[in-house]
């Protein structure tokens, strides 16, 4: 297949808006995000497992996400766990979120599933948490992640930890109306319930 060459005057889509996953696609490869991104033709990749277990594995992240959303919102959590009372794979998960809450502490308010958006140039940069959080004077925001962590190394590259370090740091006064002083991006594993924190401050904007 010949080299694609992109014209560098070459506009963006109508309505594009940038994301840590379509930064990390240009990251890891120019070419899947021209494709993807700009010509809007779909990328073909190997899944790392079959195609069922792939789709399981989505839909019961979302399930879970759904869950813990409904349980921020003060859903009694007991009432939740019959709704899966079957899939204990999720009912571990739940377990571990619980162990991770306790890690974290208490917050004085909450906001789950929030995306906030913010700008590069006059194009939207756009990150959707799964948790925020607010204790005292500081902010919170929690990744849930269904495996194990990386690295330190690892996770401080990736496009996601630079997005919503940005993202929070500069748009999360848009929603909550009080000082903010310390801001913080958590990774939590549901498999073993590790987490990983990386503070925020005016170096990475």
């Amino acid at each position: 297949m010949p080299d694609i060459v992109v014209n560098p005057d070459l506009e963006l889509p109508h309505g594009f808006q940038f994301t840590q996953s379509k930064l990390q696609d240009f990251v890891d490869c120019e070419r899947r995000f021209f494709l993807r991104h700009i010509l809007g033709q779909q990328w073909p990749s190997p899944l790392a497992e079959p195609q069922g277990q792939f789709e399981q594995a989505m839909k019961r992240g979302a399930r879970f996400h759904q869950l813990v959303e409904r349980h921020q919102l003060k859903i009694p959590l007991h009432l939740l766990q019959r709704t899966v009372a079957h899939d204990e794979v999720i009912l571990d998960w739940i377990d571990r979120y619980q162990d991770i809450l306790g890690q974290i502490g208490d917050f004085d308010a909450v906001y789950p599933e929030i995306s906030l958006s913010t700008h590069i140039a006059d194009y939207p940069l756009l990150a959707k948490f799964d948790l925020i959080g607010i204790q005292g004077d500081s902010v919170i925001a929690i990744d849930w992640k269904t495996g194990r962590l990386p690295d330190n190394i690892h996770l401080e590259r990736r496009m996601q930890t630079v997005v919503y370090r940005y993202v929070l740091y500069k748009e999360v006064s848009g929603i909550v109306d009080q000082e903010i002083n310390n801001y913080t991006l958590v990774y939590a594993s549901l498999e073993n319930g590790e987490i990983r924190r990386f503070s925020v401050d005016e170096s990475h904007i």
